[in-house]
């Protein structure tokens, strides 16, 4: 998810907005990648907390995505990146 977001951010996307889990990770990589921004670049970057253990968190995030993307004029890119380990083989 980090090298998608990067390479937005290289290629000038308007807005970069990172799904993540609440964490110290999810902080720090939304600081890396502002500190990436282009000099001369408008691109925004930022980090929508999104806890997919809980449907209530799903339910908020999707909201304010729906709301972010209503205030950029739409939603261009959707990159899904979730993973799950250790779930039991069947």
């Amino acid at each position: 998810g980090l090298h998608i977001a990067r390479a937005a951010v290289n290629r000038g996307a308007a807005a970069v907005l990172m799904l993540n889990r609440p964490s110290s990770r999810s902080v720090e990589a939304l600081k890396r990648l502002r500190g990436e921004i282009p000099e001369g670049s408008t691109t925004k970057v930022e980090s929508v907390d999104c806890d997919l253990l809980s449907l209530e968190s799903v339910k908020g995030c999707a909201g304010e995505v729906s709301r972010i993307a209503a205030s950029l004029g739409g939603l261009d890119v959707l990159a899904c990146n979730a993973g799950i380990m250790w779930a039991p083989d069947s």
